[in-house]
């Protein structure tokens, strides 16, 4: 995995998203959209389906997550500090052809 991090970092407008992408897509951040002007998880996802994959997004489980030992690989921010708070989703990228939801979380 290549780790890169944001470059744009004004609220409501940076790129951590697509740097999170960037990183597990082995993928330059300049190949990567602004999804602040798609709308974050939806422009990450019509961006992701034009290449076959797809976005699984799980709202409220970040005790279940922590519960499993599930840990941060990358903070694409420069302060390294992590996730701030009540962390609002997480997501999955994943092959369309094997889309489904974990039965363990509350898709």
């Amino acid at each position: 995995m290549n780790l890169v991090d944001q470059i744009v970092f004004e609220d409501g407008r940076g790129n951590c998203l697509a740097a999170c992408a960037a990183s597990l897509l082995n993928l330059s951040i300049d190949h990567v959209p602004d999804f602040a002007e798609l709308g974050f998880f939806a422009g990450l996802r019509q961006w992701l389906r034009a290449r076959r994959l797809d976005l699984i997004k799980v709202t409220r489980c970040y005790r279940q997550l922590d519960r499993m030992g599930v840990e941060i690989l990358h903070d694409p921010h420069s302060s390294r500090a992590g996730i701030v708070g009540e962390p609002i989703a997480f997501a999955w990228i994943v092959g369309i052809h094997s889309i489904t939801c974990p039965s363990f979380l509350p898709c």
